[in-house]
């Protein structure tokens, strides 16, 4: 009986160990990946065209550029296209910019237009070339599938438990109880249920 007991507890623990190493080896992908893509970001929710060609989003990117006060150059964008996506949604447009900084300026840019407008004002399909469609757009830096999965959970988690913020920041999750508190940096989902452990 104590035999098999000892065994149960060495298989536990050879699970958790196992289980910890695939997360520590999670991260590490996760943050190569990040590494790979630290100047692109993701524009959401434009339509599809058939027929359309780099040429023409280079045109979307420039109009959004303009809406937004930016100077967008063709130097200044190292590639452009569409991400695969399911059939029948629009697909995300990925867009390669020469330079972290000019990453940083372009999600300023849109953080300041939404925070400046309210409703349909809000950044849009019009404003990136697409008249009188007013289906909203969304700007964020090009994450990798985990990170999207994580700032999914961690979007349910902070509308769940009442937190005023959660964003993304330089490829990172961030979450943040109120405009008085700390920040927490989000690193996978085990992370989330720690955070109220102390309190529940």
């Amino acid at each position: 009986m104590r035999t098999s007991r000892v065994r149960f507890l060495n298989l536990e623990s050879e699970n958790k160990n196992i289980k910890e190493k695939l997360i520590i080896l999670e991260k590490q992908i996760q943050e190569h990946q990040e590494f790979s893509r630290p100047s692109s970001i993701e524009i959401r929710n434009v339509p599809n065209n058939e027929k359309e060609t780099v040429d023409d989003l280079m045109k979307k990117i420039k109009h959004l550029g303009s809406t937004l006060n930016l100077d967008i150059k063709d130097e200044d964008i190292r590639d452009v296209y569409r991400r695969a996506g399911k059939p029948g949604t629009p697909k995300a447009i990925i867009v390669e910019l020469n330079s972290v900084q000019h990453k940083d300026a372009f999600l300023t840019a849109v953080r300041r237009w939404n925070k400046s407008r309210q409703g349909s004002n809000r950044l849009n399909c019009s404003h990136i070339g697409e008249p009188g469609d007013m289906r909203p757009v969304y700007v964020n830096e090009h994450l990798t599938y985990s990170t999207r999965k994580l700032f999914f959970r961690a979007r349910e988690f902070a509308k769940e438990h009442k937190y005023e913020f959660c964003w993304i920041s330089k490829g990172k999750v961030l979450i943040r109880k109120d405009s008085n508190s700390k920040y927490i940096h989000v690193t996978s989902e085990l992370s989330l249920s720690k955070i109220l452990s102390p309190i529940e």
